[in-house]
C-alpha cells in the first residue's frame, strides 16, 4: 500500500504518492468496458443529451478515483476514516451512474459517450500528476503536519490544473441525474 500525507478536502483531488502507471494499468479500459459493443436501437443512435455526456465523463472519473483510494493507507485514524468514506461514496456513485448508463447507453450514440469518458481519464491523469509534483513540494515544507500538507496539495493541485479539477469537482454531487 501507498502512504500519503491525507486524504484532500476536496473529494476530487488526488493523492500525490500514487503511482498513476499503476492506477491506469489497472484500469485502462473505463470507456470499452462501459461502452464497448453496445447494441443500437433499431432506428439509429440518437445524439446524448448533456446528462449522458456528463455521466459518462463522471463515471471515468470516479472509478479511477476510487480505484485510487482503494490503493491507499493513512497513519492517521481520521484520515483513514474519512478515505473508507470516500471508498464509500465513490461506489454509490459509480453504480448510479452505471445504472443510468447502462439503460441510455442502448438508445445513444456510443462514440460520443467513449469521447467523454476518455476526456475523464485525461483530466484524471492530468490531476494525478499535479497531485504527485504537489505532494512532495508541500511535504518538503518544515513543521508541516498531514492536514496541512493535504491543504496545500489541494491548492497547488487546483493551481497546476484548473480546467480538469473545474470538469471533475462538477462530478461530486451526481444530483444530475434524473
Amino acid at each position: 500500500m501507498t502512504r500519503v500525507f491525507g486524504l484532500r478536502s476536496v473529494a476530487w483531488q488526488l493523492p500525490g504518492a500514487l503511482c498513476a502507471a499503476e492506477t491506469l494499468r489497472r484500469f485502462p479500459t473505463v470507456a470499452q468496458l462501459v461502452f464497448g459493443g453496445l447494441a443500437h436501437a433499431a432506428s439509429g443512435p440518437a445524439t446524448p443529451s448533456e446528462v449522458d455526456v456528463r455521466s459518462a465523463y463522471c463515471l471515468s472519473v470516479m472509478t479511477l478515483y476510487k480505484a485510487t483510494l482503494e490503493i491507499l493507507e493513512y497513519d492517521e485514524p481520521d484520515l483513514e476514516r474519512g478515505r473508507q468514506a470516500a471508498v464509500r461514496a465513490a461506489e454509490t456513485g459509480t453504480g448510479r451512474l452505471e445504472r443510468y448508463l447502462s439503460l441510455r447507453s442502448r438508445l445513444v450514440d456510443p462514440a460520443a459517450l467513449s469521447n467523454a469518458a476518455a476526456q475523464g481519464v485525461t483530466d484524471f491523469r492530468l490531476m494525478l500528476a499535479a497531485a504527485e509534483a504537489c505532494s512532495v513540494q508541500c511535504a518538503q515544507r518544515p513543521g508541516v503536519n498531514a492536514r496541512e500538507a493535504a491543504r496545500c496539495s489541494a491548492d497547488c493541485q487546483a493551481a497546476k490544473e484548473p480546467g480538469a479539477v473545474a470538469r471533475a469537482d462538477r462530478c461530486r454531487a451526481g444530483d444530475w441525474l434524473p
